[in-house]
C-alpha cells in the first residue's frame, strides 16, 4: 500500500472552499457552486465535509458526506488528478465508513455517473452494491446509479 502519512484529512473550512469549487469545476460536469458547499459547511446540521491536504497544503481531496436518520450518505468524494492512483480515495472512503459507523449509521449510500469507472472500481471494492438506477438524474441528462451498504 502507498504510504500516506504525507496527507492529511481535516474538517473543511470557508478557506479551503476556493481550493474545492476548483477542483469541483475541473472534474464534474455539472460541479457544485461555491453556494452549495457554504451550505452544506453552515447551513445543513446533517452535513459533514472534509478536505484532505497534501504536505504541501495542496489540495489532494475533498468529501461532503449526510449522516441522517441512521444512513450515512455520500454527496460527494473527488481526488485531485495528481493525487489519483495512490490509494487516497480507498483512504478517505474508509475514514467516511468509519465516521458513519461512529455517528451511528446502519448502512452507507450514494449516486455515481455510470460513465465514471473509476469510482465504481472504488465503491465495488468497498462492496457497494447496486440498489437503483435514477434516469436522468444530473443535469447534463447521464442517469445515476444508486449504490448502498450495510455498516
Amino acid at each position: 500500500m502507498t504510504d500516506l502519512s504525507g496527507y492529511d484529512l481535516r474538517a473543511m473550512k470557508d478557506t479551503d472552499l476556493p481550493d474545492v469549487v476548483e477542483l469541483e469545476a475541473g472534474t464534474f460536469p455539472t460541479p457544485w457552486k461555491e453556494e452549495s458547499f457554504h451550505h452544506e459547511l453552515h447551513d445543513n446540521p446533517f452535513a459533514r465535509n472534509y478536505v484532505v491536504r497534501a504536505a504541501d497544503a495542496s489540495l489532494a481531496a475533498y468529501a461532503s458526506i449526510w449522516l441522517l436518520e441512521g444512513e450515512l450518505y455520500i454527496n460527494n468524494l473527488n481526488v485531485a488528478p495528481e493525487h489519483r492512483r495512490q490509494r487516497l480515495g480507498d483512504w478517505i472512503l474508509r475514514h467516511l465508513l468509519d465516521i458513519g459507523r461512529h455517528g451511528g449509521c446502519s448502512s452507507a449510500v450514494l449516486e455515481v455517473r455510470p460513465s465514471n469507472t473509476a469510482a465504481l472500481r472504488l465503491y465495488h471494492a468497498h462492496e457497494f452494491r447496486l440498489l437503483g438506477r435514477r434516469s436522468g438524474y444530473y443535469r447534463d441528462g447521464e442517469d445515476a446509479l444508486v449504490l448502498g451498504r450495510k455498516l
